[in-house]
């Protein structure tokens, strides 16, 4: 473990596995085929106001496979407990034995979520619970990428997401969750349910428009977005508000996509709040794989931007299907994007925005879209030579810090020993008292 240069607040954590398990034999070919060093990479980072909030955990290098994990059993059943709710044993990384990881590389361990954190949590303790994990659980090594993961919101805008964000007319309600592509082959008239969109109970939705909209609402303007949080994790996601109402009492139905996306199952528990996001500005986009190049054509900027444009909000950290035309506008292909930075209308970064077209924005707003190379591009011959001499500088770096640190040891040890000679040693009186050797005194 060994802090960042330029930020004392980041710590850098290598893991080593034996090559006699799977992700030590991962690890192992992985090397061989990038020259990349024979560990997995992580970062520690701690937030302002640690030990009181949690820090975050995520991979840097190399990429891990997602377990692509269903949110119902075998047959379709749900994997709901009896009685519903949800615990820190029962979410569904838990039940299905993956590891809770996105694909910004963001390991969403309960132990970390601000719910379940303690202050006097040993940090050694906690990266030896997840060294384990790993090895228990079906963990392996995305042998198609050599990239990194990409950096994720910092740990302040998750943290302070509940007061950065205000809540709409106090609005915070919790109700299991369910999927609205299941209820919709039951109700077809949720079949037309805009993209991006959930679905509140009648009895809630209700309330909802009545706080924010009434005499006695909270102001909270024309525009309403939700907050889902997965109340074991901490993880968030935000999405738009549908104008229809779910059939189910004390039910709400969210897209699959965004479910996975926080560890939930059918019946678990969601904490929603209804939000007002800042106007999303600008965007950093990343495609899960290169397939993705192939099907916007040579000029993604402008498909990508009337792609979002129903979305009716972004959260940074997690990923977004898109429906991307092809000709006469029939649409070829879904792709999944990953959303790597969000920032508002004055540049700073935030963790969620809405999108212009479902804000109720007159006029135009540019919304400017940036570009990160897809998961499993090919590297050009550049880019390999420059992180090979990262990895050199790397590790000549850790080799300086080891000898630094063995030196000190060396010294302190000398010291101790020095120390404990000199309190050992005769005082003048009793040499005084000694002989000089001769005729045996």
């Amino acid at each position: 473990i060994v802090a960042r240069d330029d930020k004392a607040d980041v710590w850098l954590v290598e893991l080593r596995f034996s090559p006699e398990c799977t992700l030590g034999a991962d690890l192992a070919e992985y090397a061989r085929r990038t020259r990349c060093p024979e560990l997995l990479l992580l970062e520690l980072s701690f937030p302002i106001l640690y030990p009181a909030d949690p820090p975050s955990l995520r991979t840097l290098r190399p990429r891990l496979q997602l377990a692509d994990a269903d949110i119902t059993g075998a047959g379709g059943e749900s994997l709901a407990m009896p009685g519903g709710g949800q615990n820190s044993d029962a979410t569904l990384a838990n039940t299905l034995g993956i590891v809770p990881l996105t694909f910004g590389g963001v390991l969403c361990l309960s132990q970390l979520s601000p719910a379940v954190w303690k202050a006097g949590t040993d940090l050694a303790g906690l990266l030896l619970e997840v060294h384990q994990l790993l090895l228990e659980r079906t963990c392996r090594v995305d042998m198609a990428s050599v990239r990194p993961y990409q950096p994720t919101p910092k740990p302040e805008l998750c943290l302070n997401a509940t007061a950065g964000l205000p809540t709409v007319a106090r609005c915070i309600h919790r109700f299991p969750a369910a999927r609205l592509e299941s209820a919709a082959a039951v109700f077809p008239e949720l079949f037309d349910v805009p993209a991006g969109r959930v679905v509140l109970p009648q009895e809630c939705a209700s309330e909802v428009y009545s706080r924010a909209f009434g005499s006695a609402g909270g102001g909270g303007g024309g525009v309403l977005h939700v907050e889902l949080k997965n109340p074991v994790t901490g993880g968030r996601a935000f999405a738009g508000l549908a104008e229809t109402f779910a059939p189910q009492d004390g039910v709400l139905l969210a897209p699959s996509w965004l479910l996975r996306q926080l560890f939930l199952r059918d019946g678990d528990e969601v904490r929603v709040r209804i939000v007002t996001l800042p106007l999303c500005s600008f965007v950093r986009l990343q495609p899960h794989s290169e397939d993705f190049y192939e099907a916007v054509g040579p000029e993604p900027g402008p498909v990508l931007q009337a792609a979002l444009a129903p979305l009716p909000a972004l959260t940074a950290g997690l990923s977004v299907p898109i429906e991307v035309p092809g000709e006469c506008m029939a649409v070829v292909r879904q792709v999944m994007i990953f959303i790597a930075r969000l920032e508002d209308e004055n540049g700073a970064e935030i963790l969620a925005a809405k999108m212009p077209a479902n804000a109720g924005q007159l006029g135009e707003h540019e919304v400017r879209v940036d570009f990160l190379p897809a998961a499993d591009l090919a590297e050009s011959g550049s880019e390999f030579r420059t992180r090979v001499d990262e990895f050199k500088e790397h590790a000549c770096k850790l080799e300086k810090l080891a000898e630094e640190r063995r030196a000190s040891w060396r010294e302190e040890r000398l010291a101790a020993a020095a120390s404990v000679a000199a309190a050992s040693a005769p005082g003048p009186e009793e040499r005084s008292k000694l002989g000089d050797g001769k005729d045996g005194h």
